[in-house]
């Protein structure tokens, strides 16, 4: 079972610090055993559904691809699913979205915290 806590400790660390983290990353900080994508996909979809019910910017969006400045498409599948986002799963409007996103993320983990 994923610490939830310590997720969201270690997200909040990444986005006081405006920056992002591969999936990877996050994998390797907190050691989650295998299936480790599957186990951290779970818990960042929690973290969503958390921040969406409390209308914070959704921590879990500093988690990107290893390749790729954004998110997996299911970031955005359950962005959508929240009612958070109505757009594609991927291309330009995924993109810019999720820029909005972290912005909002960054401006208020330097104002309060998550």
């Amino acid at each position: 079972m994923l610490d939830l806590q310590a997720l969201r400790v270690l997200l909040t660390g990444v986005a006081r610090a405006e920056a992002t983290v591969p999936y990877q990353g996050v994998i390797k900080a907190l050691h989650i055993p295998a299936p480790a994508m599957q186990t951290l996909t779970q818990g960042l979809e929690i973290l969503q559904w958390q921040d969406a019910m409390l209308e914070r910017p959704p921590l879990a969006a500093v988690v990107v691809q290893k390749k790729q400045p954004y998110p997996r498409p299911g970031f955005f599948q359950a962005a959508q699913a929240l009612q958070v986002y109505q757009g594609p799963l991927e291309g330009a409007e995924a993109q810019m979205w999720h820029q909005d996103q972290l912005e909002q993320l960054w401006h208020a983990v330097a104002e309060t915290p998550l």
